[in-house]
């Protein structure tokens, strides 16, 4: 992401992105909004798409459904040459299947994609039935690395002397369990 931002700096590229944590609330719906709320900050043309939404609801205290969140979503992304959005955890999402099909909705009138669009998860069936032909790139932590970090992190701590031997089963147990991931 930071990549793309830096790259697509001074240009009429819009990068937006979504943090998925299965510990925060967040459903759809606001993951969606916080796309268009990076647009609207960015201060181009999609300011004014945006603001429009805004403007019709908030004089009658309502709110935009899905449906005017992602038709302004569209809108706003055709202001911009390209658009990068990026989804990182789509598993941790509290619905990722509408999270998901709203992204993916994200089509030109002649039927071609609007957006670049990354999507991070954990290699879950329903995901992968959800992006299948969709160009997949499998990435896994090495076992080397992560006992490299996790010593690392132990290291860090002010642990007592008596439980430092414990170090050994600590970071084995804990390779074990990402294999699970």
């Amino acid at each position: 992401m930071e990549h793309l931002q830096t790259v697509f700096k001074d240009s009429n590229v819009a990068v937006a992105y979504i943090y998925c944590n299965y510990k925060e609330a967040d459903d759809h719906k606001t993951l969606i909004s916080s796309l268009l709320k990076q647009m609207f900050q960015d201060r181009g043309a999609a300011f004014t798409v945006i603001y429009s939404l805004y403007a019709h609801h908030h004089p009658k205290g309502t709110h935009p459904n899905l449906d005017d969140i992602v038709k302004t979503l569209k809108k706003a992304i055709k202001t911009y040459f390209k658009t990068f959005i990026i989804v990182d955890g789509l598993d941790e999402c509290r619905q990722p299947r509408t999270l998901l099909n709203a992204l993916l909705s994200l089509r030109d009138d002649d039927g071609s994609p609007m957006v670049n669009l990354l999507v991070t998860s954990r290699d879950l069936l329903y995901i992968a039935q959800d992006l299948e032909g969709v160009e997949r790139l499998d990435i896994r932590a090495r076992d080397e690395d992560l006992k490299r970090y996790i010593e690392c992190r132990i290291d860090d701590l002010d642990t007592p002397p008596h439980l430092k031997d414990l170090k050994k089963t600590i970071v084995e147990r804990l390779v074990e369990k990402t294999d699970e991931m």
